[in-house]
């Protein structure tokens, strides 16, 4: 299972739950303040949204907000150190899931396999760049 991204010009991106996660929190630790997302088009009226981005309710990314994605990803990604720290980010995150919920056995992750991710994240930044995006 992972997340189905749709953006205004009829685009697709499918990306992995844990590349989600991953990517976000890439994009946080280099400088994206989160405006939270707008509610699924078909939400009841007055009904409240919290603006998680985690769930896949069909809520958008803001114009705004993508382009902060983007600005910080493309950081991340010009950084000689990118796949160590991507690796150590990736790896927190897995103590985070394993404290959490004892019986998950953490993935290892390697150096290799990071630099990768940062096709993954290419691809997430072409996909976000001057858009906004639903998240299903």
């Amino acid at each position: 299972m992972g997340y189905d991204l749709k953006n205004e010009r009829g685009e697709e991106l499918r990306i992995s739950n844990s590349g989600w996660s991953l990517a976000l929190e890439i994009a946080e630790r280099h400088g994206w303040n989160s405006q939270g997302t707008l509610a699924p088009a078909d939400q009841e009226a007055g009904e409240e949204w919290d603006g998680e981005y985690f769930s896949r309710d069909g809520q958008r990314v803001s114009k705004e907000d993508a382009a902060g994605v983007v600005k910080a990803l493309e950081k991340a990604l010009a950084e000689k150190q990118f796949a160590a720290r991507t690796r150590a980010t990736f790896n927190e995150l897995q103590d985070e899931v394993a404290a959490a919920h004892p019986a998950h056995k953490p993935i290892e992750y390697s150096l290799a396999e990071a630099e990768e991710f940062g096709g993954r994240l290419r691809e997430l930044i072409a996909f976000a760049r001057g858009t906004s995006f639903v998240i299903e």
